[in-house]
């Protein structure tokens, strides 16, 4: 089990994600075995999808904040097992329903993921994301882990050859 919370740049060990394009800030509690995760994101008008027009990070990064916790999960769980963080990919998201516009600088957003259903590679996680207690999104989102083989079909593919 690693050693809670983990804040940037020890999350990078464990997620594909590096540099500005990992949103989350803090790693705050997870589970492999029950396939949980808990982050934290503190919002700031620095981040790469702040909208200054209206003075807030809109609402559907929420979407995003939930991915990137269902592959920090998937890479807390490669580590643990003697491995290194792989790629994943999102099949789709349903139910996604937001009740706040946005988030405001200085709030602080928690992001909870749970897995619902596995099989193999593919799992579903339902996602929250909440600030001060309060639900601002929630969604489902279908994933897929990109072992070898399927990144080896995907560049064989993306070249043109069969």
């Amino acid at each position: 089990m690693t050693r809670l919370p983990l804040s940037k740049p020890e999350l990078f060990a464990y997620t594909p994600h590096q540099g500005f394009m990992l949103l989350l800030d803090r790693l705050e509690e997870y589970s492999t075995d029950r396939e949980f995760l808990r982050s934290t994101v503190d919002v700031t008008e620095n981040s790469v999808f702040f909208d200054r027009e209206t003075g807030m990070m809109p609402v559907w990064i929420a979407f995003e904040y939930m991915a990137q916790s269902i592959g920090l999960l998937s890479g807390l769980n490669s580590v643990e097992r003697g491995g290194k963080p792989e790629i994943g990919f999102i099949m789709g998201v349903r139910n996604f329903e937001a009740s706040a516009a946005g988030f405001a600088p200085g709030e602080r957003v928690d992001v909870s993921v749970r897995s619902v259903y596995r099989d193999g590679d593919v799992a579903v996680f339902e996602g929250r994301a909440e600030v001060r207690g309060n639900l601002a999104a929630k969604g489902i989102v279908n994933t897929i882990q990109a072992g070898a083989d399927l990144l080896a079909k995907m560049k064989k593919d993306s070249h043109g050859t069969r």
